[in-house]
């Protein structure tokens, strides 16, 4: 697996993407891009993923390689120059690809619309030098709603621009040479005058005693009280919430939480207790040899079983590379494969860069008592090179209403286990994809005397001990929303 550098973490607060697909098939693009022009053409475009916190508004961005990420703003003024000649150049070689994309047909008119809209970004956006190549983030994204100047009215006038404050200013102004007189408006009654003067103080007067009775209603309702205070003043805050009330409930809170931290652990513990149990292989008997008898034929070696350590059923398929989701309950939870080239292997298509999804549980009224799910290689010579991504998304909440399920995803090669990650589902019925972890194929082969040992089952029910061994590695996020099930 490549190595990758984190660019910047960003927030999408008063931004909107130009199009949904810009994520989706980001990897599409990029290999268009890198394939009709240049891979540093396509270096430009940094990989979007979402944080793994659960917060939908902030976007990682990373790059393939290693290096130092800088601000273009950073840097000397004699290295910024280079840097931004050779992003517009950039840009203009893909706009130039973008027309002949747009020229070429109905597909590749849809794919270059596409790289157009990825090239917007928000006005004043920083751009970033890894290498001494420029790199965007935030591509893909505009300002979200109507951001055109208003008029801004000041009192009765409304200003519009210089030159309507020139105008009014000019009509205030008598021209040269004339002094200012005529009669002007005759002066207002004294009963007037002194109406408006008693009036005044009167007013102010009321708005004073509305707010004083407002923070009155609003202290008796909601005003925090200590037991130490005089009687009187409980007397007038009779519905004050006590302070060693509001210490009882945080308390509270804070147990509540450590229970369902506690039932969260026992979970993950049935399910790691099912799918690791720990049984011993039997050992098989040797034939008794006769000296006074020619001794029997050997028997044929025992067909060699995958092992694995989920308990699949009998009428399970088995590969030379397998990759299984294993949960507990009657909640539906889907398995996603992505292969290299943005091929999606899953229940709504079962076959793709090799591999084959075996069996979808759980997705109508019947319930697995042992819920798995399975994607195979029968032969990984088949399986395109490159980097590939397993996925999980929370489908449905069925049965019980819990929560959190917990579950764990398996990568299995010639019946050892070379990749387990574990995960806990709360978003159901989201769409949400969990990013597990990546593998590259060919797999790399690792020390033997570095895989860890585990207990397992072979499909016909015998016991056996599997390690891992292989070259898979992890990166979790948050991916796009999957199809709805059929």
């Amino acid at each position: 697996m490549s190595d990758t550098t984190a660019i910047a973490i960003t927030r999408r607060t008063g931004l909107e993407l130009v199009d949904p697909k810009l994520r989706t098939q980001y990897d599409q693009m990029i290999a268009e891009i890198a394939t009709r022009l240049s891979p540093d053409h396509a270096f430009i475009f940094s990989r979007p993923e979402q944080s793994l916190g659960g917060d939908s508004d902030q976007t990682a961005w990373f790059v393939d390689g290693v290096g130092e990420p800088v601000r273009l703003q950073s840097i000397p003024l004699e290295q910024q120059d280079p840097i931004e000649r050779r992003l517009s150049q950039i840009e203009g070689d893909i706009r130039k690809l973008v027309e002949e994309l747009k020229s070429a047909g109905s597909a590749s008119a849809d794919l270059g619309r596409l790289i157009e809209k990825a090239l917007e970004r928000p006005p004043g956006e920083a751009v970033w030098v890894v290498d001494g190549r420029p790199v965007l983030v935030n591509w893909g994204l505009r300002v979200a709603g109507d951001r055109a100047p208003h008029q801004v009215a000041s009192g009765l006038v409304t200003v519009a621009g210089p030159a309507a404050t020139a105008a009014t200013v000019n009509a205030a102004v008598p021209p040269s040479g004339e002094r200012p007189g005529g009669i002007g408006p005759p002066p207002p009654p004294r009963s007037a005058v002194r109406s408006r003067s008693v009036a005044a103080p009167l007013l102010w007067l009321l708005f004073t005693v509305l707010l004083l009775i407002c923070g009155v209603l609003l202290l008796r309702a909601c005003a925090f009280t200590v037991p130490a205070w005089a009687p009187f003043l409980h007397t007038l805050l009779p519905n004050g919430c006590r302070v060693d009330e509001v210490g009882a409930q945080l308390d509270m809170r804070f147990e509540l939480s450590r229970i369902q931290s506690e039932i969260e652990a026992d979970q993950r513990a049935l399910v790691l207790k099912a799918a690791n149990c720990p049984v011993s292989c039997p050992i098989l008997p040797q034939p008794e040899r006769r000296t006074e008898v020619a001794p029997p034929p050997p028997a044929p070696p025992p067909r060699e079983e995958v092992c694995s350590p989920v308990d699949l059923p009998s009428t399970a398929n088995r590969g030379e590379l397998e990759l299984d989701l294993k949960w507990a309950g009657s909640t539906d939870l889907d398995l996603w494969l992505v292969c290299p080239d943005g091929t999606q292997v899953s229940y709504n298509a079962k076959n793709g860069c090799g591999a084959t999804f075996d069996f979808d549980v759980n997705a109508s009224s019947s319930v697995s008592p042992s819920p798995v799910e399975h994607i195979i290689w029968t032969h990984l010579a088949q399986a395109p090179a490159g980097r590939y991504t397993a996925m999980v998304t929370p489908y449905a909440r069925k049965g019980p209403n819990v929560p959190r399920v917990p579950f764990d995803v398996y990568l299995t090669y010639r019946g050892r286990v070379i990749e387990q990650r574990s995960g806990v589902a709360t978003r159901f019925g989201s769409g949400e994809k969990i990013r597990m972890f990546t593998f590259d194929l060919p797999l790399a082969e690792r020390p033997s005397e570095t895989a860890a040992v585990t207990e397992g089952r072979t499909p016909s029910g015998q016991a056996c001990r599997i390690g891992g061994a292989g070259g898979a590695s992890t990166d979790g996020a948050l991916a796009p929303t999957p199809g709805p099930k059929p």
